[in-house]
């Protein structure tokens, strides 16, 4: 009889011990993991393209840890030249190639005429649609945001940088700067006609106001 409580006694912390190690490699295994893995908030991206280094090594997310997109997100409206502008901003993750992720700002945006007629309209399409404007990176201080602009009129050259910043300063309300700046390096074929008109005014800050 005592031989028997003996050997269950010693299966019993045969198991303890098992489990103990179990635990054990797994904590490491996390450890190490997590070691390896580093997080890049979005707002620093900026400094590391301009140092031309890239990201650091062993980056797995640039992450918009501190919620800096938040305010950008919802719907924006402006009325402008006779015409009628809609932007949806909503946040989405990327994952490149090699595995890193990256939160960005993808902004969808209608157009239409005073009677209501759509000229143009991605608000339906997928986040990773080019004809949305995709989000790149804020620039210096975190607050002015960088995106890419590929307009209806990409092969003749509508094709822009760009920038946007929440002033929060407004008396009615959070308000959305907005500003296009057409890339120089674009030059329309000679096939485009000459009269195709930009899908935002190139010269001027637009400013939308939150729905």
């Amino acid at each position: 009889m005592k031989m028997e409580n003996s050997k269950q006694i010693n299966v019993n912390n045969l198991k303890d011990l098992i489990m103990k190690k179990i635990i054990f490699l797994i904590t490491i295994s996390c450890f190490a993991y997590n070691c390896k893995a580093q997080i890049v908030p979005v707002e620093n991206l900026y400094e590391y393209l301009e140092a031309e280094e890239g990201v650091p090594e062993g980056t797995t997310y640039i992450k918009d840890v501190n919620n800096l997109f938040d305010e950008f997100l919802g719907t924006w409206l402006l009325q402008n030249d006779n015409k009628n502008y809609t932007f949806i901003i909503n946040k989405t993750t990327k994952t490149f190639s090699s595995g890193t992720l990256k939160d960005l700002l993808v902004i969808k945006y209608k157009i239409e005429d005073l009677d209501g007629t759509i000229l143009y309209d991605t608000t339906l399409l997928p986040d990773d649609d080019l004809k949305n404007m995709q989000g790149r990176y804020f620039l210096e201080g975190g607050d002015t945001y960088l995106a890419t602009f590929f307009g209806p009129n990409f092969n003749c050259g509508e094709y822009a940088d760009i920038i946007m910043y929440i002033d929060g300063s407004s008396l009615s309300g959070n308000q959305l700067v907005f500003h296009l700046r057409p890339n120089p390096k674009m030059v329309a074929p000679s096939e485009c006609n000459e009269s195709w008109e930009w899908s935002f005014p190139k010269t001027t800050y637009l400013t939308f106001t939150k729905q």
